[in-house]
């Protein structure tokens, strides 16, 4: 599950960062995943968890905007909004 979580998280964020940059040739990625402060936490007793992750560019002024969490129960059902589990809806906030 500690993979699946990480997973999802990169697959749900990098579609929304790739269409705000799609314009330009900036790189950009994600890491540091956490939930509830932690890497990879193997239970949380928490009806909403607090996730966070960091953006690395090379990029000059590159900054987050909005993000969208899709959870699902395999890498699969992540393609575009089909997301079996839950779907936060794009979000428009620049906190990570």
């Amino acid at each position: 599950m500690q993979t699946l979580t990480r997973l999802v998280l990169i697959m749900a964020l990098a579609p929304a960062l790739h269409s705000v940059l799609e314009a330009s040739a900036v790189d950009v990625s994600i890491h540091d995943l956490t939930c509830e402060y932690r890497v990879d936490p193997l239970g949380i007793d928490c009806v909403q968890p607090r996730l966070g992750w960091k953006l690395q560019s090379d990029g000059r002024g590159v900054m987050q905007t909005a993000y969208q969490v899709l959870v699902a129960s395999s890498k699969e059902k992540l393609t575009g909004e089909n997301a079996d589990l839950w779907n936060s809806g794009m979000v428009e906030s620049g906190e990570s």
